[in-house]
């Protein structure tokens, strides 16, 4: 499913029906507030809908799978792991980030763009982890993910990827 709110019903069904959480953070505005940009209801849909991010595993069960939605928006993965992280734009908006607590931990985010994208194109047991015996797709970054601040995530760069364990592009 491609998960924008959805109702809570349709998220319970989730884990029975072995669903995908397909979402592109980096639909986000690169300026401005968030809430009015991506809502199109007043805010009683919020007591009636639930966000991609609380579909996420241990929540209702289903597995979440983070893209860029390219070539609809740019693609920059730092951008969408940013706002998936935060649920701010790039420039910071709002202040404490829209509908806080609807961010993904930063393990969810990186799951989601390795694994989950693996497990929705049913390719879980070739990519996704780095294992013996898996594909080695991998992208080098100029700085410690897991230590930079949240606030630099949309600043990463890479310097390096990896392909099937060739070095396909160096910069």
């Amino acid at each position: 499913m491609h998960a924008g709110p959805i109702s809570r019903q349709a998220s319970g069904q989730a884990k029975h029906q072995h669903a995908v959480a397909g979402t592109e953070f980096n639909n986000a505005p690169r300026s401005g507030n968030l809430m009015p940009q991506r809502t199109q209801h007043d805010g009683t849909r919020a007591h009636h809908t639930v966000n991609a991010a609380q579909v996420r595993t241990g929540a209702n069960g289903a597995r979440i799978a983070l893209g860029t939605d390219w070539p609809v928006v740019p693609l920059d993965p730092a951008a969408s792991l940013h706002v998936a992280v935060t649920r701010q734009t790039p420039t910071g908006e709002p202040a404490g980030g829209w509908l806080p607590a609807e961010r993904l931990k930063l393990a969810e985010a990186i799951a989601g763009w390795t694994f989950g994208s693996a497990y929705a194109e049913h390719a879980e047991d070739q990519k996704g982890t780095l294992a013996e015996g898996m594909l080695a797709d991998i992208a080098v970054l100029d700085r410690d993910l897991v230590t930079a601040p949240t606030s630099e995530l949309g600043e990463l760069h890479v310097t390096a990827t990896i392909v099937g364990g060739r070095v396909v592009y160096e910069g």
